[in-house]
């Protein structure tokens, strides 16, 4: 290696690892309200089962929740899933694509109906039922998997380009659920083994996941059962606790999409809110390192695009720290966190002496720094 390459690759190899010691707490979802929906065929019958498939996956998407089809009055708006259809077409099923299991005597999917679903129509079903609206900030999950085939171990990292890695994409896709792969290059090899993850080793698994900076931390070994079918053991390290179970299935899909669906419900469980459009609220924030007009605009518009915030507006300017009043349809807490879980704002130490009594003496002083 002659020391030209030996710069560019130490060079590459720094600035990876600095945009790993960014945080990836979460990321924000597009298409929470669209679906891709496996058909085999055009005819208006199939079409409407296929709208009614696809919306109880975007409820279950938008919501965080699986045990939405047995909720009072969902049933009846499946029945009619039409009328919440925006736009809709046909596309033939890419050669790429795994083709998905069905059951015996039915046909094989060859054709993809794409749907996109009223989001205005389906909050307020939401809303209506009592239910939480997940928005399209969630947090990520890092995964590590240990796959035992034909007499080998060996660790699903994301250079893999293999069908697990698709499966897994196309899981967390249907769920609206992020999630990182490691990249299981020198650094993450030094850190840990295949046997490491096997193991479940928990002190190895959280010293590796560091640099990735996940909110939370899937770990699993998965493996043949004695059926020729799948079986994995999962371990889920989510603040500061623990959960442990088991999938097991006729394909590595089934499986995958067991601990997917187990890692969203737990993750919305937290960060979901249930938004009550009737009682709204207010409370004020102050943000620092707010240094010019786009750097106002950029925060405005994020406080405003969070579900459970009806209103953003600046109420006092001192120097470069600026006060919001936020009208509120949620949880106070909830919205702290839906805060503090996206990339433009981080909470800071409160250094601040800006005096609130005289907004309003109800109000909380929260201060959280603007990112650059």
């Amino acid at each position: 290696m002659n020391k030209k390459i030996a710069y560019i690759f130490v060079l590459c190899s720094c600035l990876l690892s600095f945009a790993l010691a960014m945080p990836v707490y979460a990321v924000d979802i597009k298409g929470l309200y669209e679906v891709e929906v496996p058909v085999y065929s055009q005819a208006k019958k199939a079409r409407k089962d296929a709208m009614r498939r696809g919306l109880l996956e975007v409820l279950i998407k938008i919501s965080g929740s699986s045990d939405i089809p047995f909720t009072p009055g969902i049933p009846g708006v499946l029945g009619n899933a039409a009328q919440y259809v925006q736009q809709f077409r046909y596309s033939v099923w890419p050669a790429s694509r795994p083709v998905p299991q069905v059951p015996v005597g039915e046909k094989i999917p060859n054709k993809i109906l794409w749907v996109k679903y009223d989001k205005q129509a389906l909050n307020k079903i939401l809303q209506n039922q009592g239910l939480p609206i997940w928005g399209r900030s969630r947090p990520v999950a890092l995964i590590w998997l240990a796959v035992e085939d034909n007499g080998e171990r060996y660790l699903l990292g994301n250079d893999n380009n293999d069908e697990m890695k698709r499966l897994f994409e196309i899981e967390s896709k249907r769920r609206g659920m992020p999630i990182l792969l490691p990249l299981l290059d020198l650094q993450d090899q030094v850190a840990i083994r295949v046997l490491d993850v096997w193991g479940d080793f928990q002190e190895e698994i959280l010293q590796a996941s560091l640099r990735y900076q996940t909110k939370a931390i899937l770990s699993g070994r998965l493996f043949r059962d004695s059926y020729d079918g799948w079986l994995a053991k999962w371990t889920l390290y989510e603040e500061n606790e623990r959960v442990n179970w088991e999938s097991t299935g006729s394909s590595q899909a089934s499986v995958f999409g067991d601990a997917i669906d187990k890692v969203a419900n737990r993750l919305s469980a937290r960060y979901a809110q249930v938004i009550n459009e009737t009682s709204e609220d207010a409370f004020f924030i102050i943000v620092k390192n707010v240094n010019k007009l786009s750097d106002y605009a950029r925060v405005n518009k994020y406080l405003k695009s969070l579900a459970s915030v009806a209103d953003a507006s600046a109420v006092r300017l001192d120097s470069n720290n600026v006060t919001f009043r936020l009208d509120i349809k949620g949880a106070e807490q909830g919205v702290v966190t839906a805060i503090e879980l996206g990339k433009v704002l981080v909470a800071a130490q409160d250094d601040v002496t800006t005096d609130l009594t005289t907004i309003d003496s109800s109000s909380t002083d929260r201060v959280y720094r603007l990112l650059r």
